[in-house]
């Protein structure tokens, strides 16, 4: 048992039902059609990293608030070992998320990414790659808020990119 405090932005329940209408940054999903095309590429994935259950793209997921269909709460303080994972979390926890994944053992994210090469984080990410990054199409509905009719303005300045990223970190037996 342990307890813990959702920040106030990532109480997305909370947020959703205090502020109707109001779109949360943290809360972007992918077009379904995008995300198929991804588990074309490389495989499906078993479990959504960051998630809820409005905008999972896996039946198992890791949600920011507790939640009884969760597989997990706080996927950082999960185990990340041993799975094949999908991640598109907000872009202030990326340097989080890619030491998440330099430290599991036999892990792999399909991690989607804004291409921000002067950012910290952007050097980790290229020593984590297995393949070469691919541009999402800029769709005018490539990102929805969940629940609501509410597009992203501008998908195209994020020049968002899926990358295939592995742990370097092997469990030998």
């Amino acid at each position: 048992l342990r307890a813990s405090h959702p920040a106030g932005k990532l109480n997305v329940i909370a947020d959703g039902l205090s502020r109707n209408g109001r779109v949360l940054q943290t809360e972007w999903s992918l077009h379904s059609s995008v995300f198929y095309s991804i588990t074309k590429t490389w495989s499906s994935p078993h479990v959504n990293l960051f998630a809820t259950a409005q905008n999972t793209k896996c039946p198992v997921y890791f949600s920011p608030i507790p939640d009884s269909q969760a597989a997990g709460i706080d996927s950082l303080s999960q185990n990340w070992s041993n799975i094949t994972g999908y991640a598109f979390p907000p872009p202030n926890m990326l340097q989080l998320v890619l030491n998440k994944i330099s430290e599991s053992a036999n892990c792999q994210v399909f991690l989607v990414v804004p291409r921000w090469p002067h950012r910290n984080w952007f050097a980790q990410l290229l020593t984590l790659l297995i393949d070469i990054p691919r541009q999402l199409p800029c769709l005018p509905k490539l990102l929805k808020q969940p629940n609501l009719e509410v597009f992203h303005p501008s998908p195209a300045e994020l020049e968002l990119h899926v990358c295939n990223t592995v742990s370097r970190f092997i469990l030998r037996h």
